[in-house]
């Protein structure tokens, strides 16, 4: 009789371990989409916008693009301080939930801007499209 009843409780451990690690490797869509979102935030304040612009739906990343495009500075020196400012510049994931939309999420961040400033929250909006996430709104 203990055959018996080790054998379904062996099952059940295993079934969840397996299950365990399918979660653990597969990850939530919101935690996949706040992976991008983080993504996204370290390409774009690395001035690395290419990077950027692939994380993003075709319209906003073209946006991105157009709007550094040709991006000048008065003075070599003036452009540097402007690399070190968004390269300096940190940021926190705050949330990350579904919406109402179907695969759709909002994230909620905070800019920490380099040196003194105080701390920005905005959000952005990321759907899923061809088999990953990209992010489609910024606010």
């Amino acid at each position: 009789m203990k055959k018996i009843i080790l054998i379904p409780v062996a099952a059940i451990l295993l079934a969840a371990a397996v299950f365990g690690a399918v979660k653990l490797f597969s990850g939530s869509a919101t935690d996949k989409a706040g992976e991008v979102a983080g993504s996204f935030l370290t390409s774009f304040f690395a001035m690395e916008y290419d990077s950027a612009a692939a994380l993003c739906s075709e319209g906003l990343g073209g946006m991105l693009l157009d709007s550094v495009a040709g991006q000048e500075y008065p003075s070599e020196e003036i452009g540097a301080r402007v690399a070190e400012a968004s390269k300096g510049t940190e940021f926190k994931i705050l949330s990350c939930e579904k919406t109402e939309e179907k695969n759709t999420v909002e994230v909620k961040y905070r800019i920490i801007p380099f040196g003194e400033g105080a701390a920005i929250d905005r959000s952005m909006t990321l759907v899923k499209a061809d088999g990953g996430w990209k992010v489609s709104k910024l606010e």
